[in-house]
C-alpha cells in the first residue's frame, strides 16, 4: 500500500522554511530539485489521517499544500 505525504511548498531558499508551523504534524523531508527543495511530511498510513493534516497546514498558510506519494526513484506523484 501508498506511503502517502504531504506536499507543504517548494523553496528556492528553504532556510524560509519555519518547522515551526507544521510541528507534530509528520516528520519533515526535504527533496532537492535542481535549485528548489521541496518540503514534505511524512507519517501517513492513508488518506483520510492525510487529509486532516492537508486541512491543518491549509491553516497555517500553506496554501498549496496537497497529498501525494513518492515512488522508489524519488517521483513524486499527485494524489488530490
Amino acid at each position: 500500500s501508498p506511503v502517502y505525504l504531504v506536499r507543504l511548498a517548494t523553496y528556492s531558499r528553504p532556510e524560509f522554511f519555519n518547522p515551526a508551523l507544521v510541528e507534530g504534524l509528520g516528520t519533515v523531508e526535504r527533496i532537492k530539485k535542481g535549485n528548489m527543495t521541496i518540503m514534505l511530511l511524512r507519517g501517513y498510513d492513508n488518506l483520510p489521517d492525510a487529509r486532516q493534516v492537508v486541512t491543518k497546514v491549509l491553516a497555517a498558510g500553506f496554501d498549496t499544500a496537497h497529498i501525494v506519494t513518492l515512488d522508489s526513484d524519488g517521483t513524486i506523484k499527485r494524489v488530490e
